[in-house]
Parts: C-alpha cells; structure tokens; sequence
C-alpha cells in the first residue's frame, strides 16, 4: 500500500511487522554516557571491566549488524606513558574486534599511547568504531574493559588525570558507548 500525505503529519503511528527498511537504516539505538570517574589497579597483562561502560541491545533480525562507538576519555600512573591506555570490547563476555596474527602480543580494540612522563596533568582521548554480526535475536551484552600492556601493576583511570587532586588543569571528561542494530 502506498500513500500520500499532502501537507499534513502521522500523530500517532504503528508499523506492522510486515515492514521492512532497506539494508542500511538504523532500527534501533542503546547508548550510555559515564558522566562520573573510575579508576582500577590491573596486573601486569590483566583486564578489568570498566564500570559503567555497558550496553544491551536485543536485535530484531540474526542477520543485522551492530555498529558499536565509543568515546573513551582514561589516563593511567605507568611512569613512562601516564596518558596511555588499552581498550578491549566484548560481546557476551567474549572479546570481539580482534586484530589478526597477535601471536604474544596483548590483543585490544584500540590504544592511546602518549609518552607523557611523569605528567599526571595529562589526559587522552580515543574514538573507537566496530561493526559486529552477532547472528542472534537474544539479548546482547557489550562492555568495555581496560587491558594493562605494561610490564606492571598498573592504575587506570577513566574521565579524569591520574593525580586527581581539585586544581583547574586537571580535567574531568565524560566518555560514551553507543550502539545500533542496521538492517542488514
């Protein structure tokens, strides 16, 4: 059925399940904005979740994709590189985005790596970007996870420096995780 509306507006609309868009359209949209701090002490090659930094999404076709953007604002106190951090995603607890041929080498989504010695004013900023085919109509879970590459005990921390102490150069930040389930 095809219908024109000439100079007026649909109010109050329902789509049957029998519509479908085009490949391409963004069907729905989950997001989270962590507005506070975090910070954790990771073991040299260790992981942790990062809290706050969780998304659900219950696609509405296997076939669909899942693009997933973040905006990560972190610091950590590795005396040599005191801005950089490593950022893993997962998807039901397993890691996705994966690089290939890693062999030894600490696998993550995306690195912020500044050589910032010994400056705990510093904070970075990293933009990451994945689409994922999760191949399911259940719930889908993704998370975020800092991943220590360093040599040693290590603290990271998200949205603010790593001296935290209340001066006008030591910034605060928000970071965010958005997701969206594309027609496939």
């Amino acid at each position: 059925v095809i219908a024109n509306i000439d100079g007026g507006t649909i109010e109050n609309a329902t789509l049957d399940s029998s519509v479908t868009f085009p490949a391409g359209h963004i069907l729905q949209l989950q997001s989270v904005a962590k507005t506070d701090t975090f910070s954790v002490s990771i073991t040299a090659g260790g992981v942790e979740d990062i809290t706050g930094m969780t998304v659900k999404l219950t696609p509405s076709s296997s076939s669909n994709k899942i693009l997933i953007l973040t905006m990560v604002n972190g610091a950590s106190n590795f005396t040599s590189r005191q801005s950089g951090f490593a950022i893993r995603v997962l998807r039901n607890g397993a890691n996705i985005a994966l690089p290939t041929g890693y062999s030894n080498r600490p696998p993550s989504w995306f690195v912020m790596d500044i050589d910032a010695s010994n400056n705990d004013t510093s904070i970075s900023s990293s933009f990451g970007m994945f689409t994922d085919a999760p191949a399911t109509t259940s719930e889908v879970v993704y998370k975020l996870q800092f991943l220590n590459y360093t040599n040693a005990t290590t603290t990271y921390y998200l949205n603010q420096t790593s001296n935290t102490d209340d001066t006008p150069f030591r910034n605060r930040t928000i970071s965010t995780m958005t997701i969206m389930e594309i027609q496939g």
